[in-house]
C-alpha cells in the first residue's frame, strides 16, 4: 500500500499529490494502490490522466509487476510527461492521446486487463460509455474503479448516477443472463470531495469479444 511516508522510497505521497495537481486524495491513491497490488495487476488501463496523479501510483504497480499501464487522455498536461519521466516509469507507462472510447484499434490492449480506472469525462452518459466499453476487456477477478463519486461538485452526482445504472443493469438476470456480474469491494470514506469506489468483475457471460480474442483483428 502507498504510505504517507514514502512511495518506493523515492517520492512521498504528498509529493505525488502536489505533482498531480491535487486531483486525488491520499485515500484515493491508497485504495488504488492496495487493490491493484492485491491482484498483482500487470495490465492496467487509466481513462483520464491529465496531470498524472493516479498515473504515478498505478505506474509504479505496473513497473513492480513487470507490466504496463495504458493511459488514455485527449489533452494530457505537460506535467504528466514530466512526472512519468521523473519517476522513471517511461518503460511501463504509455500515453495514448485519444478520448475514450474512440480509440484506434491498434491502441487497444492485446491481453486481458487486470485493473481499469475510469476517471475521464464525468458526464453520466460518458461515464457509462467508458464502463460499457472497457468492462469487456477486464478478466474475471479483475477490478474496475470509478473516481469522483463523492462531494458536492456536480460531477459527483453524475458519476454516482452512472455507477448505479451500470451496476444495476449488468447484474440483472434475464433470459440471456447478465452481461457481467460485478460487486462492490471497497470505497474511500465518504468525503466532501473526490472519492473512489472499486468493483470486482466476478463473472462474464457477455457476447462481446475484445480485440485480443479476435484472431482477425490487426
Amino acid at each position: 500500500m502507498v504510505t504517507p511516508q514514502e512511495v518506493k522510497s523515492s517520492i512521498t505521497i504528498e509529493e505525488i499529490i502536489i505533482r498531480g495537481n491535487r486531483r486525488m486524495t491520499i485515500h484515493d491513491l491508497n485504495l488504488l494502490d492496495q487493490h491493484a497490488r492485491a491482484i498483482e495487476a500487470k495490465t492496467l488501463v487509466e481513462i483520464g490522466s491529465m496531470d498524472g496523479c493516479s498515473s504515478m501510483v498505478l505506474g509504479q504497480v505496473a513497473r513492480d509487476n513487470h507490466g504496463e499501464l495504458w493511459c488514455y487522455e485527449p489533452r494530457p498536461k505537460g506535467r504528466w510527461f514530466q512526472n512519468i519521466k521523473d519517476l522513471d516509469l517511461t518503460a511501463n507507462v504509455f500515453m495514448r492521446q485519444a478520448a475514450s472510447p474512440w480509440i484506434p484499434q491498434k491502441w487497444l490492449p492485446d491481453k486481458p486487463v487486470d485493473f481499469v480506472l475510469i476517471d475521464g469525462d464525468h458526464r453520466t452518459t460518458r461515464a457509462i460509455t467508458d464502463y460499457v466499453f472497457w468492462a469487456r476487456f477486464v478478466r474475471p477477478g479483475g477490478k474496475i474503479a470509478f473516481h469522483d463519486i463523492d462531494g458536492g461538485k456536480g460531477v459527483a452526482a453524475f458519476v454516482r448516477r452512472a455507477v448505479s445504472l451500470c451496476v444495476t443493469d449488468d447484474n440483472l438476470k434475464n433470459e440471456q443472463g447478465p452481461d457481467y456480474e460485478i460487486r462492490e469491494i471497497a470505497r474511500t470514506p465518504e468525503a466532501r470531495d473526490r472519492g473512489t469506489i472499486i468493483y470486482e468483475k466476478v463473472a462474464d457471460s457477455s457476447q462481446w469479444f475484445p480485440s485480443y480474442a479476435c484472431g482477425e483483428c490487426e
